[in-house]
């Protein structure tokens, strides 16, 4: 297993587990107006991973190798 991409039991990647168990916890607690606010949360966490994961393979170069393998022109920045 890569340590980048540890999951937890239920599936899902480790940032967005929390938002899970906030909503639990408030909905446990019967606080329906913070379980409102897991749903901000999981869409934060998921939004830093995709842009995460953006940033760090156009640095590395991942979508210049893919263009040249398909024998696409190359961009122009």
């Amino acid at each position: 297993m890569v340590s980048g991409l540890s999951r937890e039991p239920g599936g899902s990647p480790v940032a967005v587990g929390p938002a899970r168990a906030v909503a639990g916890v408030c909905l446990r607690q019967l606080s329906g107006w913070m379980a409102l606010g897991a749903p901000v949360l999981f869409v934060s966490n998921l939004f830093a991973l995709v842009f995460g994961g953006m940033v760090v393979f156009a640095s590395l170069g991942y979508g210049v190798e893919a263009d040249k393998a398909a024998g696409r022109p190359a961009r122009s920045t």
